[in-house]
Protein backbone atom coordinates (compact mmCIF):
# COMPACT_ATOMS: atom_id res chain seq x y z
CA UNK A 1 0.00 0.00 0.00
CA UNK A 2 1.30 3.30 -0.71
CA UNK A 3 1.72 5.47 2.06
CA UNK A 4 0.35 8.61 0.19
CA UNK A 5 -2.73 7.29 -1.67
CA UNK A 6 -5.85 8.52 -0.39
CA UNK A 7 -6.85 6.59 2.36
CA UNK A 8 -10.68 4.66 1.63
CA UNK A 9 -11.97 2.83 4.55
CA UNK A 10 -14.39 4.44 6.97
CA UNK A 11 -13.77 6.92 9.83
CA UNK A 12 -14.04 5.16 13.63
CA UNK A 13 -14.34 7.84 16.34
CA UNK A 14 -10.81 8.38 16.89
CA UNK A 15 -9.53 8.60 13.59
CA UNK A 16 -12.06 11.48 13.42
CA UNK A 17 -11.08 12.91 15.84
CA UNK A 18 -7.11 12.48 15.27
CA UNK A 19 -7.97 13.92 11.47
CA UNK A 20 -9.74 17.34 12.86
CA UNK A 21 -6.91 18.13 15.73
CA UNK A 22 -4.43 17.55 13.25
CA UNK A 23 -6.12 19.81 10.15
CA UNK A 24 -7.19 22.38 13.05
CA UNK A 25 -7.92 22.71 16.98
CA UNK A 26 -10.48 19.69 17.80
CA UNK A 27 -14.33 19.00 16.68
CA UNK A 28 -17.34 18.95 18.29
CA UNK A 29 -19.35 15.78 18.82
CA UNK A 30 -21.51 16.95 16.00
CA UNK A 31 -18.32 17.18 13.04
CA UNK A 32 -17.36 14.17 14.50
CA UNK A 33 -20.96 12.45 14.10
CA UNK A 34 -20.76 14.11 10.80
CA UNK A 35 -17.32 12.40 9.59
CA UNK A 36 -18.28 9.11 10.51
CA UNK A 37 -21.48 9.12 8.37
CA UNK A 38 -19.47 11.27 5.37
CA UNK A 39 -16.21 9.21 5.46
CA UNK A 40 -12.22 10.40 5.52
CA UNK A 41 -12.41 12.19 1.59
CA UNK A 42 -15.71 13.75 1.68
CA UNK A 43 -14.53 14.90 5.21
CA UNK A 44 -11.28 16.54 4.02
CA UNK A 45 -13.35 18.01 0.99
CA UNK A 46 -15.21 20.05 3.70
CA UNK A 47 -11.98 21.04 5.78
CA UNK A 48 -9.63 21.87 3.11
CA UNK A 49 -12.30 24.30 0.98
CA UNK A 50 -12.35 27.63 2.52
CA UNK A 51 -16.32 28.16 3.58
CA UNK A 52 -19.11 30.27 2.47
CA UNK A 53 -18.61 32.03 5.90
CA UNK A 54 -15.26 32.71 5.60
CA UNK A 55 -15.54 36.03 3.76
CA UNK A 56 -18.15 37.48 5.95
CA UNK A 57 -15.84 36.49 8.84
CA UNK A 58 -13.08 38.21 7.60
CA UNK A 59 -15.49 41.56 7.41
CA UNK A 60 -15.79 40.94 11.26
CA UNK A 61 -12.18 40.49 11.70
CA UNK A 62 -11.02 43.52 9.87
CA UNK A 63 -13.40 45.59 11.82
CA UNK A 64 -12.18 44.09 15.50
CA UNK A 65 -8.53 44.81 14.00
CA UNK A 66 -9.18 48.51 12.59
CA UNK A 67 -11.09 49.52 16.07
CA UNK A 68 -10.23 47.62 18.94
CA UNK A 69 -6.22 47.12 18.85
CA UNK A 70 -3.26 47.53 17.58
CA UNK A 71 -1.12 50.05 19.41
CA UNK A 72 1.75 52.05 19.28
CA UNK A 73 3.62 50.17 21.95
CA UNK A 74 6.13 47.44 21.87
CA UNK A 75 3.77 45.04 22.98
CA UNK A 76 2.15 42.27 20.51
CA UNK A 77 -0.22 41.35 23.44
CA UNK A 78 -3.48 43.01 21.67
CA UNK A 79 -2.26 41.63 18.10
CA UNK A 80 -1.86 38.06 19.74
CA UNK A 81 -5.38 38.73 21.44
CA UNK A 82 -7.54 39.17 18.34
CA UNK A 83 -5.56 36.13 16.77
CA UNK A 84 -6.46 33.78 19.64
CA UNK A 85 -10.08 35.12 19.06
CA UNK A 86 -10.15 34.42 15.87
CA UNK A 87 -8.40 30.87 16.41
CA UNK A 88 -11.98 30.60 18.62
CA UNK A 89 -14.12 31.66 16.11
CA UNK A 90 -12.96 30.73 12.61
CA UNK A 91 -14.65 28.89 10.23
CA UNK A 92 -11.35 28.21 8.48
CA UNK A 93 -9.97 25.68 11.40
CA UNK A 94 -7.09 25.05 9.01
CA UNK A 95 -6.06 28.58 7.83
CA UNK A 96 -5.66 29.80 11.14
CA UNK A 97 -3.10 25.93 12.20
CA UNK A 98 -1.16 26.38 9.00
CA UNK A 99 -0.65 30.25 9.90
CA UNK A 100 0.73 29.11 13.47
CA UNK A 101 3.12 26.38 11.29
CA UNK A 102 4.51 29.61 9.40
CA UNK A 103 4.30 31.74 12.72
CA UNK A 104 6.76 28.92 14.52
CA UNK A 105 8.79 28.20 10.77
CA UNK A 106 10.09 31.93 10.37
CA UNK A 107 9.96 32.26 13.97
CA UNK A 108 9.69 36.19 13.63
CA UNK A 109 9.46 37.87 17.34
CA UNK A 110 7.31 40.63 18.45
CA UNK A 111 10.32 41.68 21.25
CA UNK A 112 12.55 42.08 18.13
CA UNK A 113 10.03 43.86 16.29
CA UNK A 114 9.20 46.43 19.05
CA UNK A 115 6.19 47.61 16.95
CA UNK A 116 2.43 46.06 17.76
CA UNK A 117 1.00 47.05 14.37
CA UNK A 118 4.13 45.48 12.65
CA UNK A 119 3.70 42.34 13.93
CA UNK A 120 -0.14 42.48 12.80
CA UNK A 121 0.83 42.83 9.73
CA UNK A 122 3.20 40.08 9.35
CA UNK A 123 0.66 37.40 10.61
CA UNK A 124 -0.89 38.72 8.06
CA UNK A 125 0.85 38.30 5.49
CA UNK A 126 1.60 35.14 6.97
CA UNK A 127 -2.36 33.83 6.44
CA UNK A 128 -2.52 35.29 3.34
CA UNK A 129 -0.23 32.75 1.85
CA UNK A 130 -0.59 29.73 4.65
CA UNK A 131 -2.21 27.83 1.81
CA UNK A 132 -0.80 29.37 -1.01
CA UNK A 133 2.74 28.88 -2.44
CA UNK A 134 5.85 29.11 -0.61
CA UNK A 135 7.43 30.99 -3.23
CA UNK A 136 5.35 33.81 -3.34
CA UNK A 137 5.38 33.75 0.97
CA UNK A 138 8.80 34.10 0.75
CA UNK A 139 9.18 36.59 -1.68
CA UNK A 140 6.89 38.34 0.43
CA UNK A 141 8.63 37.91 3.50
CA UNK A 142 11.52 39.74 2.73
CA UNK A 143 10.06 42.76 1.98
CA UNK A 144 8.04 42.50 5.08
CA UNK A 145 8.88 45.16 7.78
CA UNK A 146 8.89 43.32 10.72
CA UNK A 147 10.93 40.58 9.20
CA UNK A 148 13.85 43.00 7.62
CA UNK A 149 13.57 44.78 11.49
CA UNK A 150 13.66 41.44 13.42
CA UNK A 151 16.58 40.60 11.34
CA UNK A 152 18.39 43.91 12.16
CA UNK A 153 18.03 44.65 8.66
CA UNK A 154 16.12 47.82 8.54
CA UNK A 155 18.76 49.71 6.42
CA UNK A 156 20.81 47.41 4.34
CA UNK A 157 24.07 49.38 3.06
CA UNK A 158 25.98 48.77 0.38
CA UNK A 159 29.24 49.26 2.56
CA UNK A 160 27.38 47.19 5.36
CA UNK A 161 24.90 44.23 3.84
CA UNK A 162 22.79 42.13 6.43
CA UNK A 163 24.19 39.22 6.95
CA UNK A 164 21.29 38.01 9.42
CA UNK A 165 18.85 38.01 6.67
CA UNK A 166 21.25 36.05 4.64
CA UNK A 167 21.71 33.74 7.21
CA UNK A 168 17.61 33.63 8.18
CA UNK A 169 17.30 32.48 4.31
CA UNK A 170 19.95 29.95 4.38
CA UNK A 171 17.90 28.20 7.48
CA UNK A 172 15.01 28.58 5.96
CA UNK A 173 15.95 26.67 3.11
CA UNK A 174 17.89 23.85 4.43
CA UNK A 175 21.29 25.07 2.72
CA UNK A 176 24.43 25.41 3.32
CA UNK A 177 25.96 28.94 1.25
CA UNK A 178 28.29 31.98 1.58
CA UNK A 179 25.91 34.37 3.30
CA UNK A 180 28.32 37.47 2.51
CA UNK A 181 27.00 36.87 -1.45
CA UNK A 182 23.65 36.51 -0.42
CA UNK A 183 23.59 39.50 1.88
CA UNK A 184 24.91 41.76 -1.40
CA UNK A 185 21.91 41.07 -3.11
CA UNK A 186 19.64 42.69 -0.34
CA UNK A 187 21.10 45.86 -0.40
CA UNK A 188 18.94 48.51 -0.80
CA UNK A 189 16.42 46.76 1.19
CA UNK A 190 15.35 48.93 3.93
CA UNK A 191 12.07 50.43 6.10
CA UNK A 192 10.96 53.55 6.47
CA UNK A 193 8.03 54.77 8.60
CA UNK A 194 7.01 51.25 8.90
CA UNK A 195 6.90 50.41 4.76
CA UNK A 196 9.29 48.66 3.18
CA UNK A 197 11.61 50.44 0.48
CA UNK A 198 13.87 49.99 -2.34
CA UNK A 199 16.80 52.70 -2.29
CA UNK A 200 18.74 52.07 -5.93
CA UNK A 201 21.64 54.03 -4.40
CA UNK A 202 22.26 51.50 -1.48
CA UNK A 203 22.21 48.13 -3.83
CA UNK A 204 25.82 46.47 -4.40
CA UNK A 205 25.91 46.74 -8.31
CA UNK A 206 28.50 44.26 -7.87
CA UNK A 207 26.70 41.71 -6.24
CA UNK A 208 26.58 38.41 -8.44
CA UNK A 209 23.04 38.46 -8.52
CA UNK A 210 19.58 39.97 -7.40
CA UNK A 211 17.44 39.90 -4.65
CA UNK A 212 14.63 38.12 -7.24
CA UNK A 213 17.55 35.63 -9.10
CA UNK A 214 19.11 34.74 -5.58
CA UNK A 215 15.81 33.67 -4.27
CA UNK A 216 14.70 31.83 -7.35
CA UNK A 217 18.24 30.19 -6.83
CA UNK A 218 17.54 29.20 -3.23
CA UNK A 219 14.20 27.88 -4.41
CA UNK A 220 15.22 25.81 -7.17
CA UNK A 221 17.63 23.62 -4.88
CA UNK A 222 15.97 20.32 -3.75
CA UNK A 223 16.87 21.29 -0.57
CA UNK A 224 14.44 23.65 0.25
CA UNK A 225 11.20 21.56 -0.75
CA UNK A 226 12.67 18.63 1.75
CA UNK A 227 12.70 21.18 4.01
CA UNK A 228 9.08 22.26 3.69
CA UNK A 229 8.45 19.11 3.75
CA UNK A 230 9.69 17.48 6.67
CA UNK A 231 8.64 20.37 8.73
CA UNK A 232 5.27 20.17 7.53
CA UNK A 233 5.66 16.49 8.46
CA UNK A 234 6.41 16.84 11.64
CA UNK A 235 3.49 19.76 12.17
CA UNK A 236 0.58 17.39 10.16
CA UNK A 237 2.01 13.88 11.12
CA UNK A 238 4.55 12.74 13.77
CA UNK A 239 7.15 14.32 15.99
CA UNK A 240 8.44 11.20 17.33
CA UNK A 241 10.45 9.30 14.78
CA UNK A 242 11.77 11.41 11.72
CA UNK A 243 10.76 10.29 8.31
CA UNK A 244 12.82 8.91 6.22
CA UNK A 245 13.67 10.67 3.08
CA UNK A 246 12.15 7.79 1.02
CA UNK A 247 9.21 8.40 2.57
CA UNK A 248 9.34 12.06 2.04
CA UNK A 249 10.95 12.12 -1.14
CA UNK A 250 7.40 11.56 -3.70
CA UNK A 251 5.68 14.72 -1.37
CA UNK A 252 9.06 16.92 -1.88
CA UNK A 253 9.48 15.98 -6.09
CA UNK A 254 5.89 17.24 -6.08
CA UNK A 255 6.02 20.24 -3.96
CA UNK A 256 9.46 21.55 -5.75
CA UNK A 257 7.08 21.54 -9.13
CA UNK A 258 4.75 24.38 -8.01
CA UNK A 259 5.61 25.05 -4.55
CA UNK A 260 1.75 24.25 -3.44
CA UNK A 261 1.21 24.64 -0.15
CA UNK A 262 -2.27 23.38 0.18
CA UNK A 263 -1.64 20.81 -2.53
CA UNK A 264 1.17 19.78 0.15
CA UNK A 265 -1.37 19.51 3.08
CA UNK A 266 -3.79 17.83 1.29
CA UNK A 267 -1.89 14.99 -0.01
CA UNK A 268 -0.62 14.36 3.61
CA UNK A 269 -3.96 14.47 5.05
CA UNK A 270 -5.61 12.31 2.83
CA UNK A 271 -3.31 9.78 3.05
CA UNK A 272 -2.94 6.25 4.29
CA UNK A 273 -0.01 7.17 6.25
CA UNK A 274 -1.59 10.04 8.32
CA UNK A 275 -4.71 7.41 9.52
CA UNK A 276 -1.81 4.84 10.46
CA UNK A 277 -0.52 4.05 13.25
CA UNK A 278 2.63 6.11 12.50
CA UNK A 279 0.56 9.18 12.56
CA UNK A 280 -1.95 8.59 15.78
CA UNK A 281 -0.82 10.54 19.12
CA UNK A 282 2.81 11.08 17.47
CA UNK A 283 2.61 14.59 18.18
CA UNK A 284 2.43 16.62 22.04
CA UNK A 285 -0.13 19.52 21.67
CA UNK A 286 1.35 22.79 22.48
CA UNK A 287 -0.63 25.68 24.37
CA UNK A 288 -1.90 26.83 22.00
CA UNK A 289 -3.30 23.77 20.35
CA UNK A 290 -4.34 22.68 23.95
CA UNK A 291 -6.15 25.39 24.78
CA UNK A 292 -8.28 26.06 21.46
CA UNK A 293 -9.02 22.62 21.25
CA UNK A 294 -10.47 22.69 24.60
CA UNK A 295 -12.29 25.34 23.57
CA UNK A 296 -13.39 24.01 20.21
CA UNK A 297 -14.56 20.88 21.61
CA UNK A 298 -16.90 22.14 24.10
CA UNK A 299 -18.10 25.14 22.44
CA UNK A 300 -17.18 27.27 25.64
CA UNK A 301 -15.44 30.37 24.17
CA UNK A 302 -13.18 32.36 26.48
CA UNK A 303 -11.90 36.10 26.54
CA UNK A 304 -8.84 36.08 24.36
CA UNK A 305 -6.89 38.05 27.15
CA UNK A 306 -7.75 35.20 30.02
CA UNK A 307 -6.23 32.44 27.37
CA UNK A 308 -3.27 34.40 26.50
CA UNK A 309 -2.54 34.38 30.01
CA UNK A 310 -2.46 30.93 30.35
CA UNK A 311 -1.37 30.18 27.32
CA UNK A 312 1.62 31.96 27.84
CA UNK A 313 2.04 30.97 31.36
CA UNK A 314 2.51 27.02 30.37
CA UNK A 315 5.00 28.09 27.55
CA UNK A 316 3.57 29.72 24.41
CA UNK A 317 3.11 33.31 24.17
CA UNK A 318 1.81 34.04 20.39
CA UNK A 319 3.85 36.40 18.61
CA UNK A 320 6.95 35.58 20.81
CA UNK A 321 8.51 32.50 19.31
CA UNK A 322 12.16 31.84 20.12
CA UNK A 323 13.86 33.94 18.09
CA UNK A 324 15.03 32.44 14.68
CA UNK A 325 14.64 28.69 16.22
CA UNK A 326 11.10 28.81 16.75
CA UNK A 327 9.50 26.30 19.71
CA UNK A 328 10.80 23.18 20.45
CA UNK A 329 7.87 21.46 20.44
CA UNK A 330 7.74 17.48 21.66
CA UNK A 331 7.66 16.44 25.05
CA UNK A 332 9.60 20.38 25.82
CA UNK A 333 6.17 21.25 26.36
CA UNK A 334 5.33 18.93 29.27
CA UNK A 335 7.14 19.19 32.71
CA UNK A 336 5.44 19.09 36.17
CA UNK A 337 4.89 23.08 35.91
CA UNK A 338 3.06 22.80 32.47
CA UNK A 339 1.21 19.91 33.34
CA UNK A 340 -0.09 21.05 36.41
CA UNK A 341 -0.84 24.61 34.69
CA UNK A 342 -2.95 22.41 31.88
CA UNK A 343 -5.25 21.46 34.57
CA UNK A 344 -5.71 24.60 35.90
CA UNK A 345 -6.36 25.94 32.43
CA UNK A 346 -9.09 23.23 32.18
CA UNK A 347 -10.68 23.53 35.30
CA UNK A 348 -11.34 27.18 34.56
CA UNK A 349 -12.82 26.16 31.02
CA UNK A 350 -15.09 23.07 32.24
CA UNK A 351 -16.87 22.53 34.92
CA UNK A 352 -16.06 20.80 38.12
CA UNK A 353 -16.20 17.21 38.13
CA UNK A 354 -17.34 17.17 34.37
CA UNK A 355 -16.50 13.92 32.82
CA UNK A 356 -14.53 16.30 29.97
CA UNK A 357 -12.93 17.87 32.56
CA UNK A 358 -11.45 14.37 33.58
CA UNK A 359 -10.58 13.64 30.06
CA UNK A 360 -9.06 17.20 29.44
CA UNK A 361 -5.92 16.65 32.52
CA UNK A 362 -5.31 12.87 31.51
CA UNK A 363 -1.95 12.20 29.24
CA UNK A 364 -3.56 11.00 27.21
CA UNK A 365 -5.54 14.43 26.00
CA UNK A 366 -2.04 16.36 25.56
CA UNK A 367 -1.24 14.25 22.41
CA UNK A 368 -2.60 15.16 19.53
Amino acid sequence: MNAWTPYDRPLDLPLAAHLYRRAGFAATQDQLRQAMKDGPQATLNRILQPPPALEAFERRMAGLSGSAMVSESAASTESAELWIHRMQHTPYPLLEKMTLFWHDYFAIAGAQVGRSLLMERHIQLLRKHALGRFDALLRDLVRDPATLIALNSRVNHKSKPSHELATALLRYTSQQGDPTLIARAFTGYAVLRDEFQFRDYEHDSGAKQSADDTLQQLLQNPATARNVVRRMYRWLVSETAPPGDELLEPLAASFARDFDIAKLAASILRSNHFFSEQAYQQRVKSPVEFAIGLVTANDRPVAAAKLHQQMSAIGQRLLEPPAGTGWAGGLRWLNSFTIAGRANLAASILPAGSPELANAISPEFQLS
